[in-house]
């Protein structure tokens, strides 16, 4: 009823693809609340984005993932 909750989609697991509902955040901006702006990601889907900002090189990351050390 306070329009605090938003459907998202379930990226992986056994519900992917099945709508499931949000908590938005507590507040409004400009009379507005803020919606949903992405969808959550797949398991794993920024490891290789995210290990490089790390500063850990290509290949050490590709081992990681090939090791299942990381998603």
């Amino acid at each position: 009823a306070t329009g605090a909750l938003a459907d998202i989609t379930l990226p992986d697991g056994e519900h992917a693809g099945e709508t499931a509902r949000a908590t938005l955040l507590p507040f409004t901006m400009d009379g507005e609340r803020l919606g949903v702006r992405l969808q959550p990601p797949t398991c794993g889907a920024h490891t290789r984005s995210l290990l490089s900002e790390l500063g850990i090189q290509q290949e050490e990351i590709e081992l990681l993932i090939k090791s299942c050390a990381v998603a």
